[in-house]
């Protein structure tokens, strides 16, 4: 029963871990960045991958080694749309890791970066959709745990 707390424990740090670098992003992404915003927005979006693995590993701990095993899981379609959202969210983080990473500080001397209006809400728009989406999976997570099929 220990073992069953600690892992849900360790799963809801992964995820706040997760959300946490999801929302700095939103706060560090700008239109017009200095080099050193650029380096902190392309450090958060790496810890936002790091964070993604930490709670996929977390979550199939909880499923494998937890109390209710595997076969509540398995069987569960609200599981399989929290599991599709968590898919859905980390494909929509591609298009913003790459724009980052394709990002150059410009050889003026004040070493920024502007973004194009249409790139800049693009990128806004993928960041957002991540928020809603994972702000839906604790309902199906809840209607999970309540038993609902």
């Amino acid at each position: 029963m220990l073992l069953d707390v600690v892992l849900a424990w360790l799963h809801f740090l992964c995820i706040f871990f997760l959300v946490s670098t999801l929302v700095a992003e939103l706060v560090l992404y700008r239109q017009r960045m200095d080099r050193f915003r650029l380096e902190q927005l392309r450090r958060v979006d790496t810890l936002f991958g790091i964070s993604a693995v930490l709670v996929i590993i977390s979550g199939i701990l909880r499923v494998t080694l937890g109390l209710k095993g595997a076969a509540f899981y398995m069987h569960n379609p609200f599981f399989w749309t929290k599991m599709a959202l968590f898919l859905a969210v980390g494909l929509l983080s591609i298009p913003p890791t790459v724009h980052y990473l394709r990002l150059k500080p410009a050889s003026d001397g004040a070493g920024s970066v502007e973004i194009p209006p249409r790139a800049f809400r693009a990128t806004w728009t993928f960041l957002s959709c991540e928020i809603v989406l994972l702000a839906l999976i604790p309902f199906f997570a809840t209607m999970l745990a309540h038993g609902y099929q």
